[in-house]
């Protein structure tokens, strides 16, 4: 063993309790980590990737999900190895936080919500590291300058809603760093986020680990971005090691079909395909869905609704914070002055920063949000007849697919419950024996079986749950599907499933969509043309050649030199 290993995973199974037996859902991994060296863990969600991390962090606390083999073992800061798997509570609570540290995947519900991100960051240095008052003060305010948040003395007194997501993010790794761990493991640590700020959190972690020392294992499903951050990678698949190496050596020679599979699912760089390629086209073991996708949506006898919606200088504003005795109202403006149009049929891209107005935009087009000022005219043209609306016409005109889709469902309502009630609310349907027939095509359409009626979302996997939340907004016959970030979180095997299911649906049903997305590979591939969005308003705007490849504006090139540039041939 060398003597700079800072982390040895042998031989780890982690196994859940199925009565009187246990299943191995972790088999048999082995891994080591080096001081200062970054290892990746890869896969798609439920390959065993954050149960790995849970484990070496002594997370599980679920009785019925234990580690029942091999080993965890810490090299210290003293130079004695600590046994992780066989320690009490008691002892791995002398470990977290000063040598193991750890970034969540959502700082938002790490971070407790009615606490400010200042006293979060005290808290640490007054218990762990027992600082005085001051001490503890002083040390926040400088680990927040360290993670190059503005103005520390503001962000120390403001509450976690207060803050951008790349922001919460920052005060996610002065947590983790705080206590001065040999290891960080970082959970999905950009997931969600844009381009440039992805690139900020990657650029300061690569310089914490550089003045600190370091080791980092970071999980991810961004393979572009372990390509440029990471030293080695793990590909994991149900659970089990299916390759690792080098990054070198694995992404310039991958040798099993599933690493092939997840370094071609992504949209490419350059060039379009009619359709992206997915698991079930490498893997013989999986069973592909294409065939009975289009038969199930040959059956649906919908019309061929097509869309149109103009907008001219729409504005959205919001009254500042008063500082101080004031006769005039401040206001900030959320969407400043916007006029475009999505034309009938399109895939209409929208990119930009977080906190940029993109959200607030689609929000205020489905009439979520009010206006301020500014026109939105609604078209809907059916057999030829144009009808021009100054409110929206119906809830079923438009409908929104969210970015989180175990959010946005019901937990105590089945998929098939969900989806029914939407056709039974908007008067699709009115017999329920043909509610449900119709509901369990629309199953079927977005590749899930009718058989699936009665199960709850948490009993889906992430892309599945997000299919079901397509066919919840497409089965009342919308005109316009407003995609807000829809994919971002998503596996890319999965990303690409979701991708060809939209535009699958889109060419039969024929209806407009506006994407939203902070993926501008994603958008290349789905878009005919591109909006970018800056402080509210839309700065350049175009088709998606001519936006992202020859772009005009200063802020769109910064979007794109923050994209990772690797691509697999």
């Amino acid at each position: 063993m060398a003597s700079d290993c800072v982390l040895e995973v042998t031989d780890l199974e982690i196994s859940v309790r199925k009565n009187p037996d246990w299943l191995a859902l972790v088999k048999g991994i082995s891994f080591r980590i080096n001081q200062g060296e970054t290892l990746a863990l890869v896969g798609e969600s439920g390959s065993g990737k954050s149960l790995t991390a849970l484990s070496i962090m002594g997370l599980l606390t679920q009785s019925d999900i234990k580690i029942t083999h091999g080993t965890v073992v810490l090299h210290s800061k003293s130079g004695k190895p600590v046994a992780l798997h066989a320690s009490t509570e008691e002892a791995l609570n002398l470990y977290r936080g000063l040598e193991l540290g750890m970034i969540f995947q959502e700082p938002l519900s790490a971070l407790n919500p009615s606490l400010t991100c200042g006293f979060q960051l005290y808290d640490v240095f007054r218990r762990r590291l027992r600082f005085n008052h001051q001490q503890a003060r002083d040390a926040s305010l400088s680990l927040l300058k360290e993670v190059l948040l503005p103005d520390p003395e503001s962000v120390f007194n403001r509450y976690p809603h207060e803050l951008s997501g790349g922001q919460k993010q920052r005060i996610m790794i002065a947590l983790a760093i705080a206590g001065r761990p040999s290891i960080l493991i970082a959970d999905e640590p950009t997931t969600a986020l844009d381009p440039t700020v992805q690139k900020e959190i990657l650029d300061l972690l690569k310089s914490l680990q550089k003045s600190r020392g370091m080791s980092i294992l970071i999980i991810t499903h961004d393979l572009p971005m372990v390509a440029e951050f990471a030293n080695r990678v793990m590909v994991l698949r149900r659970g089990e090691c299916v390759e690792t190496g080098t990054i070198q050596s694995v992404f310039a020679n991958p040798q099993h079909a599933y690493t092939k599979a997840l370094l071609l699912c992504r949209p490419p760089l350059s060039g379009k395909p009619k359709r992206l390629p997915v698991l079930q086209d490498f893997l013989k073991d999986a069973s592909t869905n294409h065939d009975s996708i289009k038969e199930s949506l040959g059956v649906l006898s919908l019309n061929r609704l097509k869309a149109e919606i103009q907008v001219l200088n729409l504005s959205v504003k919001i009254p500042k914070k008063k500082s101080g005795f004031s006769f005039h109202k401040a206001f900030k403006y959320l969407v400043n002055y916007v006029s475009f149009s999505l034309f009938p049929g399109e895939t209409l891209g929208l990119i930009g920063e977080s906190g940029c107005g993109k959200s607030t935009l689609a929000r205020t087009l489905l009439q979520l949000m009010p206006a301020s000022g500014g026109t939105i005219i609604y078209k809907s043209i059916s057999d030829y007849r144009t009808e021009h609306f100054n409110a929206l016409p119906s809830r079923k005109f438009m409908q929104l697919v969210f970015q989180d889709p175990f959010a946005s469902l019901n937990p105590l309502m089945s998929v098939g419950e969900a989806i029914a009630e939407a056709i039974a609310q908007h008067r699709i349907e009115t017999h329920s024996k043909k509610i449900k027939a119709l509901t369990e095509q629309w199953l079927e359409a977005v590749g899930l079986q009718a058989a699936h009626y009665t199960r709850l979302p948490h009993e889906f996997s992430g892309g599945q749950r997000q299919r079901v939340s397509i066919a919840r907004a497409l089965c009342v016959n919308p005109s316009v599907l407003v995609c807000d970030e829809s994919v971002s979180a998503l596996d890319l095997s999965i990303q690409a499933q979701i991708l060809n299911l939209i535009n699958d649906l889109k060419n039969t049903l024929g209806f407009s969509c506006l994407f939203i997305s902070h993926d501008l590979n994603v958008v290349r591939y789905m878009c005919e043309r591109v909006m970018v969005m800056k402080s509210g308003a839309i700065i350049e705007s175009g088709t998606s050649d001519e936006v992202l490849r020859n772009p005009r504006q200063d802020y769109t090139r910064q979007l794109l030199q923050a994209v990772p540039k690797f691509e697999f041939k």
